[in-house]
């Protein structure tokens, strides 16, 4: 039995707000990215959490 996460859009929350884009509005800048960490991060603690409970 494997369990996978799925975090569907990265750029939630930052793509159609300028302040968090590049002058090219397609990539992040460095609040953008915070915001992106910010919201993937339960995913990935639950994911790391999943490896130590399974001892993989």
């Amino acid at each position: 039995h494997e369990t996978v996460s799925l975090y569907p859009f990265f750029l939630e929350d930052v793509a159609t707000i300028k302040e968090l884009n590049l002058d090219d509005g397609i990539h992040p800048n460095l609040e953008g990215i915070n915001v992106i960490v910010e919201n993937i991060k339960p995913y990935v603690v639950k994911a790391a959490n999943l490896e130590k409970v399974e001892g993989n």
